[in-house]
This record gives C-alpha cells, structure tokens and sequence, in this order.
C-alpha cells in the first residue's frame, strides 16, 4: 500500500539533496557526480550508512587517490565500490596497501568492478582476481561491461555465461558473489536471439551470478 508524501517531508528531503550538493562542491567534486541517498539520510542520517561508487570520481581518483578517498570520509561516506583493479592492484596500490588506506579513514570496501581486458575476464585471472578481492574483504566483485568485439555472435555470448558461471564458482568459494552490470546492448538482437533474455537468463546460473 503507497502512502502520500507529505510536503514537510518533501522539504526536508530537498535539503538535505541541496546540502548534499553544497558539501561536494565546496569538496572540489562537481555536485552531479556524488550521488546524495537524500530520502534515507533525511530520515535517519546516524543509522544510514552512504555508499560511493568510485566511478563517479574517477578522474579525482586518477589524480590524487589518498586525497580523494580522504575528501571522501570527510563527507560522510562509509562504504565504496571501486572501479579500477588492473595487474593484481587497485588504484595502483597492493591489496592489503590500499585496504589499509580506506580502513584508517574509518571506510570499508563493500565491492569492486573488475578490469576487463579485450578478451574479458578469462578463468587464467579469475583465481588471482579472487584472492586478490579478498584480501580486501568484499562482499561483490562485478563484471562492469562487455567490449563491443566480443558481443558479434550468439556463440560469444555462450562463453561469456558459461565462463562467468566458473568465475563465479571460483569466487564463491572466498565467500564473494559475482555479478554483471548489464547495459543496453544485451537487449539488442544478435543472430536472430536477444542475448539478456534467450542466453543470459537461461543459461547463467543465479546462484553463482547475480544481476545489476
């Protein structure tokens, strides 16, 4: 059963969405790219935790990484997803090196995207990835995007569900779910088939990959 907003609660959601957005300017990040959770933090912002998504900082993260996280703490946040693990590092940091970082400002790492590389991710990385997110402890490890050579053919499509399938095995076995954040493309046609619907829903396994 919906209920009615009032216009005070309205109100006090607005603001805190507008204090929100003064806070990251006055941080040095542009107001659109921190997401502001106006609803839940207006109603109880001690018992909300706010999570970040590095990816809507990435350029602050590619310049200044202690810098940005600090900035990051300061505003409040308490969790982050990371958007950049490449050569067994995670903003060109070691594992247990950047932990560290985001532990001493009071943060925790719920999840990560992966790097994806031309090929995507192939089951040769997949136990180096593992033990690498956790060492950081996360929950979720997420397959952010598909190249556009690899979406050509129903048959590539296949490999992607049946080695995501491994992938995700692997992982759960260090206790982290893997997942794949879908886009627009898996609902375009492919030789005739539609690959979110006619391949990745009948052929991943939902215990082993989760949706975005």
């Amino acid at each position: 059963m919906k209920t009615k907003q009032s216009r005070r609660d309205f109100l006090r959601i607005s603001s805190v969405g507008a204090m929100g957005a003064i806070a990251v300017s006055h941080m040095g990040f542009k107001a659109e790219t921190i997401p502001a959770s106006a609803a839940a933090a207006a109603k109880d912002p001690k018992s909300f935790g706010l999570a970040l998504q590095l990816y809507t900082i990435r350029d602050a993260m590619a310049t200044d990484v202690p810098g940005s996280l600090k900035k990051v703490a300061n505003m409040g946040y308490k969790y982050l997803e990371l958007a950049k693990y490449a050569d067994g590092k995670f903003y060109g940091y070691e594992p247990a090196e950047f932990k560290k970082i985001v532990s001493d400002l009071g943060m925790e790492i719920l999840s990560s995207h992966t790097q994806v590389e031309a090929q995507g991710i192939t089951l040769e990385n997949a136990k180096k990835m593992t033990e690498d997110h956790a060492k950081l402890g996360v929950k979720y490890c997420v397959q952010p995007w598909v190249v556009e050579e690899a979406r050509k053919t129903v048959a590539s499509f296949q490999k992607m569900a049946a080695d995501w399938n491994k992938v995700g095995e692997i992982m759960k076995t260090s206790g982290i779910q893997f997942g794949y954040h879908n886009h627009n493309f898996e609902f375009g046609t492919v030789e005739g088939k539609i690959p979110y619907y006619d391949i990745f829903m009948a052929e991943l396994d939902k215990n082993l990959v989760t949706w975005r």
